[in-house]
């Protein structure tokens, strides 16, 4: 009990340090107003007890021995209590868990079915998210389309609209879906190496073919995604720059310059850089060569390079084609 501690009956604070100089300036502190002589004669027993109780602190306090069963025990009730309480939060745990399991079971789902809906509702609120940042791409690129038909409708002749800044900034990129799709995880994995990736965001199209808008923080890195060779060989991804500076359509790539002297179905007196072509396209062998080795060379990188500008232009009059049908266009 408190009034059966020496420490407390002495007015002193249980600390390891605290000398017998101490004990004795508190005993002699206490003693003074306890003395049964300094008390009325209608409180002498009273006080007389007090005293005898604080003379057993002083004794206790000042004899090492005494002291150190005293600490003992004081070090033993602190062990028990602690003990208790731990009893106590081990108890109070046990009881919560054993509601909560109660009330799951009450709800009829078990912890797995729980994890089932919470993944659902994740899942559920990133498509709305990609939903709705593709909402916003279309419809800035719709009322930039609508302003340039404005301006174009006027008597006084105008200038084309600018692509949105965000096109020059971007790729569409296309894939099989039935040799393997692309979700955004991987396409992000692909495109991060050639640039800081801003966004991607998946495109309703067709059944068997995938495509994409990929954002990137820079122009250059665009351009570097259209030119590289990205993805599974077995199923690459063909990418084409959404817009280009200086370009005349939107939609068209770096490389499709080629396109009105070399694109399909084309009729050409001469291929790039006046290499004379063959009806079809084909560049006529030896025809301005001369038998030089240097020239033939020289037609060699001329011709592929007109071949993969072929390709190019090619895959971009896909994309736009599928685009128009997509915008509301014959299916």
């Amino acid at each position: 009990m408190a009034e059966d501690d020496p420490y407390v009956v002495l007015g002193l604070e249980p600390r390891p340090g605290l000398t017998d100089g101490e004990i004795k300036k508190a005993y002699r502190r206490k003693a003074l107003k306890l003395h049964p002589d300094k008390r009325a004669a209608s409180e002498r027993d009273r006080a007389q007890k007090e005293f005898d109780a604080l003379q057993k602190a002083y004794d206790v306090l000042l004899d090492p021995e005494a002291r150190a069963a005293l600490e003992n025990l004081a070090r033993a009730r602190a062990a028990s209590r602690a003990r208790d309480e731990a009893q106590d939060a081990k108890r109070r745990k046990m009881r919560e868990d054993l509601e909560r399991r109660e009330r799951r079971a009450a709800a009829g789902k078990t912890e797995e079915e729980e994890a089932k809906e919470r993944l659902r509702v994740e899942l559920a609120r990133l498509r709305r998210d990609f939903k709705t940042r593709k909402r916003a791409y279309d419809a800035e690129t719709a009322a930039e389309r609508a302003s340039a038909s404005a301006s174009t409708a006027a008597p006084a002749p105008a200038a084309p609209a600018s692509p949105p800044e965000h096109l020059f900034r971007t790729v569409k990129v296309a894939w099989r879906r039935d040799a393997g799709d692309y979700p955004v995880h991987k396409l992000r994995d692909v495109y991060a190496k050639l640039g800081a990736v801003e966004d991607i965001v998946i495109r309703d199209g067709k059944k068997k073919k995938g495509s994409a808008l990929v954002v990137f923080a820079d122009e250059r890195a665009a351009e570097r995604a259209a030119r590289a060779a990205a993805g599974d060989p077995a199923n690459p991804l063909l990418a084409v720059r959404a817009a280009t500076r200086g370009a005349a359509h939107s939609c068209a790539s770096g490389d499709g310059g080629a396109r009105g002297a070399g694109g399909p179905g084309g009729s050409r007196a001469g291929g790039a850089d006046g290499v004379p072509t063959g009806e079809g396209g084909g560049a006529v062998p030896g025809a301005s060569s001369g038998g030089n080795v240097a020239n033939r060379d020289y037609e060699s990188v001329v011709l592929a390079n007109m071949r993969r500008a072929e390709e190019r232009a090619r895959l971009v009059a896909e994309m736009e084609k599928e685009e128009a049908e997509e915008d509301g266009g014959p299916t």
